[in-house]
């Protein structure tokens, strides 16, 4: 899972939660309905598949790539064989892992994430970096998945798994195909989710039919290490300072689980990128201590500094599964509440902190999603179901703590998501992540 497809999907989440009941109720939707549609095909990381395709040309191979730094890619998708048919396979990979990922298409919000395709057909090796070259490499839209394809590198968001987000049929009009997208619209001020109702001709012209704004909110906590001690009781008798001290200790904590996984990363042969993602967040997660901190403090509470029993060096199954609880399943619910609180807290001090900590979580989940990917890679079968194993229990556990009574004064100053809010967001990542 990469970072800017988890960050789409909690945004999409935390907006629909936060919805407007005006929002949702305004009338008849002018969409048409999702059951006349089909859903795209896609592989399991919740990319669009490339299978399906009628290129204008033949091609071995042909993958999407999304650009993760100035110099490095990961491979969302990909069908064929690479350079299949070239008359020296060396080579052609080479000239493959060295084309350019600049410019692109289909961009996040707060992360350069632009992705961009690339393809080989005998000794030919091919970018595809924008919309008009997309366009050239397809011709004729003559399947579904080619007009998902065309409206992807547009910029429009598909779902996998919900029609109304990601649908497809052909045109009633017999010309091409239509779809039902979303797209991000307002990333600020408010943070608003548009459903569209496309058209791809079979020339590649793109049309919006119609739109609607589905959601519409204000919003532009930690991984807890192994030995953790547990917190004295807060002598504050505010459940929000309470809360906010409680946070500010596991933000704190976070420090020490963040530098003990670069640690073991690094002992454990993982890449470079690995381990600096992991230092970004330990150091993130000193600048949360200092904002949490100060917000507990406004409601007159300190925070204790936690202390954490002294750890051996895990084994790769260990770290793993202690990622998979406290990363895949913990820290990515974590952000999802967190950019919950940005939208709903009534203290304007909190939700400001929390969209700027809400941000920097969905990448420590994202983090956490590709250190487990990394670690099963290197697992013998029997490990990774038992890593799998513990991060079902994790989610069985979750289910049971959020349904707990919550404070109202939790709810409207702090933002946090009432339970049965919180009980939906759970399932809704059980369904779209967890499954």
């Amino acid at each position: 899972m990469t970072e800017p497809t988890l960050r789409r999907l909690l945004h999409t989440l935390v907006a629909a939660s936060l919805a407007s009941p005006l929002v949702f109720g305004a009338g008849c939707s002018s969409l048409p309905d999702p059951a006349t549609f089909s859903l795209p095909s896609c592989n399991t990381g919740g990319t669009i598949n490339l299978d399906g395709l009628m290129t204008a040309s033949p091609l071995d191979y042909l993958e999407l790539r999304q650009r993760s730094s100035e110099t490095t890619f990961d491979t969302v998708a990909k069908t064929g064989t690479a350079c299949k048919t070239a008359t020296n396979v060396a080579t052609c990979t080479s000239q493959l892992a060295a084309l350019p990922t600049t410019p692109s298409f289909h961009q996040c919000i707060d992360y350069d994430c632009g992705h961009s395709l690339a393809g080989t057909a005998g000794d030919k090796v091919t970018a595809y970096l924008d919309a008009a070259a997309v366009q050239t490499l397809l011709g004729t839209i003559n399947t579904p998945q080619e007009a998902v394809l065309t409206a992807y590198v547009a910029g429009y968001d598909l779902s996998c798994t919900d029609k109304s987000a990601g649908g497809v049929r052909e045109a009633l009009d017999g010309d091409g195909y239509e779809l039902l997208v979303q797209k991000v619209t307002s990333s600020c001020a408010p943070f608003t989710v548009t459903s569209f109702h496309l058209k791809v001709s079979k020339a590649g012209v793109l049309t919006v039919l119609a739109s609607e704004v589905k959601s519409s909110s204000g919003a532009c906590a930690g991984r807890r290490p192994d030995g953790l001690c547990a917190p004295a009781q807060s002598a504050c008798t505010s459940p929000v300072g309470a809360f906010l001290a409680t946070s500010a200790h596991l933000e704190a904590a976070s420090v020490t689980a963040f530098r003990r996984l670069r640690a073991e990363l690094r002992t454990h042969g993982a890449p470079a990128r690995l381990l600096r993602a992991a230092s970004r967040a330990a150091r993130d997660e000193v600048r949360h201590t200092r904002m949490t901190s100060r917000l507990a403090a406004r409601y007159h509470a300190a925070f204790e500094r936690p202390q954490c029993s002294p750890q051996r060096l895990r084994s790769l199954e260990e770290m793993a599964t202690e990622n998979a609880v406290e990363g895949c399943v913990r820290e990515t619910f974590g952000a999802l509440v967190g950019l919950y609180q940005a939208g709903a807290a009534q203290d304007p001090h909190i939700a400001r902190a929390m969209t700027t900590i809400a941000a920097d979580e969905v990448r420590h989940a994202a983090l956490a999603w590709q250190v487990a990917r990394w670690a099963q890679q290197r697992l013998s079968p029997t490990a990774q179901q038992r890593v799998a194993s513990a991060r079902e229990a994790a989610v069985a556990q979750l289910r049971s703590e959020v349904t707990a009574s919550l404070d109202p004064e939790l709810q409207q100053r702090a933002g946090l998501p009432p339970p049965s809010v919180a009980l939906g967001l759970v399932e809704q990542l059980a369904q779209t992540l967890w499954a």
